[in-house]
């Protein structure tokens, strides 16, 4: 029987692409497309929809839309900041798993992904 392996510690977080990295010179659409993948919007839609589901089952008759609109909008902004932000916390541990895919958070500075989670949560 062989003793179990002792669990390496994860290497030190990247430095931040220079002015010669791939995002350095992205345009404006592309970065808007990266930032809006950043959020998992499937993942925000699902919880949008579960949150919305809830409000009309926790009222005996349809909820007031003027209540309904901006708390579906606040909800969807605070999980999609949540969704940049924890990219952001599990950046290092996702570069070592063979199984994910090129996504935006490889390509957006963490300076970045920090405002754009930040702008949406202000917001």
């Amino acid at each position: 029987m062989t003793a179990p392996r002792a669990l390496s510690p994860l290497p030190p977080p990247a430095a931040a692409p220079g002015p010669a990295s791939p995002a350095a010179g992205v345009s404006l659409p592309s970065r808007m497309r990266q930032y809006y993948a950043l959020t998992k919007p499937r993942v925000v839609q699902l919880i949008v929809f579960c949150a919305a589901i809830g409000m009309l089952l926790a009222t005996p008759s349809w909820p007031d839309w003027r209540l309904v609109v901006p708390a579906v909008i606040g909800i969807w902004l605070v999980a999609a900041a949540a969704a940049a932000f924890n990219c952001l916390v599990e950046q290092r541990i996702d570069s070592r798993m063979a199984r994910d895919a090129t996504t935006a958070r490889r390509r957006l500075r963490s300076r970045r992904q920090r405002s754009g989670g930040s702008a949406a949560t202000k917001a």
